[in-house]
């Protein structure tokens, strides 16, 4: 364990070497108590990273006194980032900050910083073991949000979103570390140029004025490449090799901004449109800030984990029974028509009779005969 920096926590120990990076080396380390054994995550920066940076200043004439002075103001911006660290301590979703130590060199010219923080897997580690599928990659975007709506509060502008800086617990939750490059907003607003290329906002790279929607943007084209098989917007598709300059033709053609970064085709629509929006060219266009992107994003998870309901098989129709023909109506006889009924004989003799004595009487009205008033007389009429 020679080649292991001598830690300044006694009760801990190095376990292994699990990162090296421009920033420094990362280191496992353990604590045994009680039966029960500790682990965490020891972030060593050495300022100057090696003797060969002083003699590079010497040589460029500067005496003893200043650099002595350089290397302290790059000192200053680590503890920088140890103050944000321990601003946004106890949150969920950003790598929670335990403890630091300043060591300053034998030669009194530079130092070695020791953060101690949480152990988490990295990303691109955890991948290989749990392939993301679009459920997490949302889940992912949804748990990065939570943690820049803290930073939003804080007034804290990440600028460096990429998936180096994201890791995940045991627990399965995805969390933003790496603060090194991070600014208060009143302060990064004026233009100045942090950040990776891959990653980076246009008004970044462009040294314009910006706000926090670069962390929107960055975070947008991590779950971009996620969803899209791992190439970035503009690369070649899957399964066409990547050849040496794309990444560059990419980069200027993101930068440019004369087209719409292409489609992801396989996605929801509404996934691919909130995607696109957090990373449009025009800041007017993105989404006006974090929780508007996590809304967003937590729709498109409930849209994924809402079963279809299966299609319900239709009930065979019972074909109807055959129409029994009904026999044709007798044709209906007409009624014979009513005849009068013939009077009767002894009807007919007393209409005759009638008739002979009206005749008769007429004949005696007309010749006044004396025999009329007698049977008027006879008769009383």
């Amino acid at each position: 364990m020679g080649h292991f920096p001598e830690l300044c926590w006694p009760d801990w120990e190095i376990v292994e070497l699990i990162g090296t990076g421009s920033y420094g080396r990362v280191y496992k380390i353990k604590r045994e108590e009680g039966g029960n054994t500790y682990y965490d995550a020891l972030k060593v920066i050495s300022i100057p990273k090696d003797p060969s940076e002083v003699d590079a200043l010497v040589t460029s004439g500067m005496d003893r006194e200043n650099i002595t002075e350089y290397f302290k103001s790059h000192a200053g911006k680590i503890f920088r980032e140890i103050d944000m660290m321990i601003q946004l301590g106890g949150v969920t979703n950003i790598v929670s900050y335990k403890d630091h130590r300043l060591i300053e060199k034998a030669d009194g010219v530079g130092c070695d910083i020791y953060i101690r923080m949480e152990l988490l897997t990295p990303l691109a580690q955890y991948q290989l073991t749990h392939p993301l599928s679009t459920t997490d990659v949302i889940r992912m975007g949804i748990d990065i949000c939570k943690a820049l709506e803290i930073c939003e509060k804080k007034n804290i502008i990440h600028r460096d979103i990429k998936p180096a800086n994201i890791f995940v617990s045991e627990y399965g939750d995805f969390e933003l570390g790496d603060f090194g490059i991070a600014r208060v907003a009143t302060d990064a607003t004026v233009g100045t140029l942090a950040g990776t290329y891959t990653y980076m906002a246009p008004e970044i790279y462009f040294n314009h004025s910006y706000d926090s929607t670069v962390d929107i943007y960055s975070l947008g084209l991590v779950l971009y490449q996620y969803l899209n098989q791992g190439r970035l917007p503009f690369m070649p598709s899957v399964p066409e090799k990547v050849l040496p300059g794309d990444m560059e033709k990419a980069l200027t053609r993101r930068m440019q901004g004369h087209e719409m970064i292409p489609p992801l085709t396989h996605v929801s629509p509404r996934l691919n449109g909130a995607i696109c929006r957090a990373c449009a060219f025009s800041t007017q266009k993105r989404f006006k800030n974090v929780s508007e992107f996590r809304s967003a994003l937590e729709f498109c998870l409930k849209q994924e984990e809402t079963p279809v309901a299966p299609v319900k098989p239709v009930a065979p129709v019972t074909p109807a029974k055959p129409v029994v023909p009904v026999a044709p109506a007798k044709p209906v006889v007409p009624a014979k028509p009513v005849v009068p009924a013939k009077p009767t004989k002894k009807k007919k003799t007393w209409l005759k009779l009638l008739f002979v004595i009206f005749i008769i009487w007429a004949i005696l009205y007309v010749t006044d005969s004396d025999l009329l008033y007698e049977l008027s007389y006879l008769f009383d009429f």
